[in-house]
């Protein structure tokens, strides 16, 4: 932990950061290496994706700076606690340890609400996120090959590989 992140205040998202966590997720999918959904959040949209599971945000001196949160990844009982991992780090605050706080706090709100296993879909490109999680007791599972095709952003039109971690 640094200064930086000692003074991180990690909660839970409110319907008043709606207008922050848009700003930072629109950020980091103009990077086109961030997810494949290619619509922003707005708070609608964010509460449907991370209501029923854990939606957290990232606070230091006042400013949202980040956000993650934990989707269910099926409606089957067997699965009630298995989630998957986001967290979206305002680009202006990178390299400074936010992500990794933010994951941390993730992964204890996570035990807290009850879930038992954790993943990641992570693009191959995006190996700061590969590496934060890994920190934070991930394993790199697998690559899933042309998972997809970006329908935005620099690859438009590529297939995709996707890093599986648990």
């Amino acid at each position: 932990m640094n200064d930086l992140t000692s003074r991180l205040v990690c909660r839970a998202a409110q319907e008043a950061d709606g207008a922050d966590i848009t700003r930072i997720d629109t950020a980091c999918l103009e990077t086109g290496h961030a997810t494949f959904r290619a619509d922003v959040y707005d708070w609608g949209s964010f509460q449907r994706s991370y209501g029923a599971g854990v939606a957290r945000v990232g606070v230091l001196n006042r400013r949202l700076v980040a956000w993650s949160g934990i989707s269910r990844v099926s409606q089957r009982q067997v699965y009630a606690g298995v989630g998957e991992t986001s967290v979206y780090v305002d680009p202006e605050k990178h390299g400074h340890g936010i992500g990794a706080q933010m994951m941390r706090d993730l992964i204890e709100q996570a035990e807290l609400q009850g879930f038992w296993t954790l993943t990641a879909q992570i693009f191959p490109e995006n190996q700061a996120s590969i590496a934060i999680h890994e920190r934070c007791g991930f394993k790199v599972m697998g690559r899933r090959e042309r998972l997809g095709k970006a329908t935005y952003g620099p690859l438009k039109g590529q297939w995709r590989d996707v890093m599986f971690l648990e």
